[in-house]
């Protein structure tokens, strides 16, 4: 089961708290939150710009992959 919307962004704000930074798929926009990503329907406000940095989720790496392309 999925944990729900709050708990996600918990977790998000938990990690930032720790590492100083999350990350989002710079494909879907989904949030890391551990060693998952999850789609929110908003962007926490708490989080800020030097928060975030871009990455490649798991699903994106597999599509661009089945599509031919090279990360």
């Amino acid at each position: 089961m999925d944990p729900d919307e709050s708990e996600v962004i918990a977790h998000i704000l938990e990690q930032v708290r720790r590492d100083g930074v999350t990350a989002r798929c710079a494909w879907c926009g989904r949030f890391r939150a551990g060693e998952r990503w999850h789609r929110l329907d908003w962007q926490p406000s708490v989080l800020e710009k030097r928060q975030l940095s871009h990455g490649i989720c798991p699903d994106c790496i597999s599509e661009l992959r089945r599509q031919g392309m090279s990360i």
